[in-house]
């Protein structure tokens, strides 16, 4: 009997998952300290959060992106993460949610988007 690996299930998830609509993103653009794909979450709450993104752009400047990132982090540890996607997290008197999507699905589409795999497209079209 053939014996079938671990790289090889990935392998048919990921084609599955593909054909799906979903994107293949790099392992390397993960982050092991937050333990999130950066570039993936920002450009998802951007897209979702486009008057709050403003707004604390206008507050912070160019570090809005990574100040973002460490509010998440340090939210995410605290609260959890599946308390996060429904209630969004909060940072400077801000809170960033993830709406557009129906209450049910936000936890695996935020969860999708921020592994960036699913096209932000999709979220907000």
């Amino acid at each position: 009997m053939k014996r079938t690996s671990e790289a090889a299930f990935e392998t048919a998830i990921e084609a599955v998952l593909l054909g799906e609509g979903y994107t293949r993103v790099e392992a390397r653009a993960f982050d092991c300290e937050r333990a999130i794909f950066p570039d993936e979450a920002l450009a998802f709450i951007r897209t979702m959060q486009p008057e709050v993104w403003k707004k604390l752009e206008s507050l912070h400047g160019k570090p809005t992106g990574a100040r973002v990132l460490e509010w998440l982090r340090k939210w995410l540890v605290v609260h959890g993460t599946l308390a996060t996607p429904g209630h969004g997290f909060k940072g400077f008197g801000k809170t960033t949610r993830f709406a557009g999507a129906p209450k049910e699905r936000r936890a695996a589409l935020i969860t999708a988007a921020v592994t960036g795999q699913i096209p932000l497209e999709e979220m907000t079209g």
